[in-house]
């Protein structure tokens, strides 16, 4: 249950999330910035990893679960936590310069369940955003580039993905920001909204990750984006 965007800016791009969590599940930590991995994510302490991380060089790395394949798994075995695979992206950088499209090579995908992973890069090239969205349907990797808009659901997943979509195109065809979108309502408080409100499960956080060719920015609202809360901010 999250929603990502992204836009292009004038010299780099701009990354938007929205984690969706059980109420019931341990509020995460804030970003840090890790000096060893040189990078700055938030961390879930439930098992120690993290959803959305950026690099010092303007890497960004987003996971999002993808529930209708889970559902279709027939794995039985324990699996290890999707929290670890962006931290595995990370020490891999500090190795070398990984091929993305190749993470079997570096890391037993078989022992995670499904997910959906979106990488960022600012490209050397000018007005292109290099972008890769990698696929784990608990059989195989698939990839493609990432939509302007990205969101998983366990709960109606086809109706929620068709009304944030259309709440989407509403927002990009006004001077809106993508912000706005993620703190939105629309079309009503409720497990339709981009801020999701469920009894069991709600937005937790917004993650907004802002790459420029002069600094890398991760802007973090800790709790329901709808609320009035002003974000912590670190830049590596």
């Amino acid at each position: 249950m999250c929603t990502l965007t992204w836009r292009k800016l004038a010299d780099g791009y701009q990354v938007c999330f929205n984690r969706d969590e059980q109420v019931t599940r341990a509020k995460a930590q804030p970003p840090k910035i890790d000096s060893t991995l040189e990078a700055i994510y938030p961390t879930d302490p439930q098992a120690g990893g993290t959803w959305i991380g950026v690099t010092k060089t303007g890497i960004c790395f987003c996971l999002l679960n993808n529930y209708q394949a889970t559902e279709n798994s027939s794995k039985t075995k324990p699996l290890t936590s999707r929290g670890m695979i962006i931290l595995n992206c990370l020490r891999q950088l500090q190795k070398s310069k990984p091929n993305f499209k190749d993470l079997a090579q570096y890391m037993k995908i078989e022992d995670f369940a499904p997910f959906t992973l979106c990488i960022f890069t600012n490209s050397n090239k000018k007005d292109r955003i290099d972008n890769l969205q990698v696929d784990w349907d608990g059989n195989k990797l698939s990839y493609q580039s990432v939509d302007q808009i990205v969101t998983s659901s366990g709960y109606k997943f086809e109706q929620v993905k068709a009304s944030r979509i259309s709440t989407f195109e509403k927002f990009t065809a006004s001077d809106q920001t993508l912000v706005d979108f993620h703190k939105s309502h629309l079309p009503a408080k409720g497990p339709y909204s981009t801020c999701m409100h469920r009894q069991d499960a709600k937005t937790q956080s917004l993650s907004v990750i802002n790459v420029t060719r002069s600094s890398i920015k991760f802007d973090y609202f800790d709790g329901s984006p709808c609320t009035s809360i002003s974000p912590s901010t670190l830049y590596i």
